[in-house]
């Protein structure tokens, strides 16, 4: 909750205080930290941070560790040193989710992975990681679910500690950045932080 609007309650694509860590063969890919009301240091309240780390997405698959922040000022000791690819922090109070599916913009790449959606484990989550094209850089990262989120968040239930995403593949088998092929439906819902 909000302290200046204590009966607001606050939306976002991820939980308060908690942490993403994408891994390929005991490589660091990217960190997330999405920060709940209360200053971490200096990182702003209610503020989703994204680091990458230069490193290709295109591997088949990637572990997710999946944590919470577990002190006040550890946040430059979790990223430790990534700078490359750090955006303007995302505001987690006003998340935005659209009805159908992203179109890629011209001049980047897109993976699309897919872990089982901690909320309905009938169903899939989709993360895409956009990068440019001739730098490798991210520029954004996409989630997608087949229901609009009503709390705004990409899941309330809390996946496991590590989850493998794999990466989505078309009928013939080729990676696809498009969330059909994950199979869960034909409504995608996304939301998309950069």
């Amino acid at each position: 909750m909000d302290r200046r609007h204590p009966h607001q309650v606050i939306t976002a694509q991820t939980p308060p205080d908690r942490t993403i860590c994408l891994v390929s063969d005991h490589t660091t890919l990217l960190k997330m930290v999405g920060v709940g009301t209360s200053v971490r240091g200096s990182y702003q309240a209610n503020k989703e941070y994204w680091r990458a780390t230069g490193k290709s997405f295109n591997v088949d698959s990637v572990t997710m560790e999946y944590g919470q922040i577990g002190c006040g000022n550890c946040l430059d000791v979790y990223f430790g040193g990534l700078t490359a690819n750090a955006w303007t922090p995302n505001d987690r109070t006003n998340p935005t989710w659209t009805s159908g599916k992203r179109t890629i913009p011209a001049g980047r790449t897109g993976y699309l992975f897919s872990l089982t959606d901690p909320d309905n484990t009938a169903k899939k989550v989709g993360v895409l990681l956009e990068v440019v094209s001739t730098t490798g850089a991210l520029a954004a990262a996409v989630f997608y679910k087949v229901v609009n989120p009503t709390n705004g968040q990409v899941w309330t239930a809390h996946p496991s500690a590590t989850t493998t995403l794999s990466r989505v593949k078309d009928n013939g088998g080729n990676a696809s950045a498009d969330p059909d092929d994950m199979g869960s439906g034909t409504t995608w819902y996304h939301t998309v932080m950069s």
